[in-house]
């Protein structure tokens, strides 16, 4: 059984965990596959997701092809306080709500101060992706929570 499989067996089971680091250059695949595939086998969603962002409950923090022009600055304040509301607010079509955060060395230490409590305390049903493609450190405070 692969990791994707189990982590769908999680959901399933309802004990999927709110904060995951996926590392490796494939990450992002990988969690674009885990979620299309949650919502379709989990929940039973008929549509398809193309991009994560078509999703109304999927939140998306930072670049997602290699088209977008690359931001290489730490994420901001008001980057961290839009993921913080996000996750205030219930879901639009499902049970549970996801972010996907592609570039977790890009998380600086006033950003992850902002989302100790998010990553330590979740509201609601929600699970949290951060990706690591490039396996640089990151934030002690930021990887302990995962």
């Amino acid at each position: 059984m692969n990791i994707k499989d189990i982590l769908l067996k999680r959901a399933e089971a309802g004990t999927l965990a709110h904060f995951y680091i996926v590392e490796g250059r494939d990450a992002l695949s990988f969690v674009h596959d885990f979620v299309r595939c949650y919502y379709q086998q989990i929940e039973g969603h008929k549509q398809s997701i193309t991009h994560l962002q078509d999703h109304p409950d999927v939140l998306v923090l930072g670049n997602v092809s290699e088209t977008e022009k690359k931001v290489f600055a730490d994420y901001t304040v008001l980057e961290a306080e839009t993921v913080n509301r996000f996750f205030e607010y219930k879901s639009v079509q499902s049970k549970r709500k996801i972010a996907v955060i592609t570039e977790g060395e890009r998380i600086g230490n006033i950003v992850a101060n902002k989302w100790l409590k998010l990553l330590e305390e979740p509201t609601g049903t929600s699970t949290i992706f951060i990706l690591n493609a490039f396996e640089q450190k990151l934030l002690p405070t930021i990887h302990s929570r995962a």
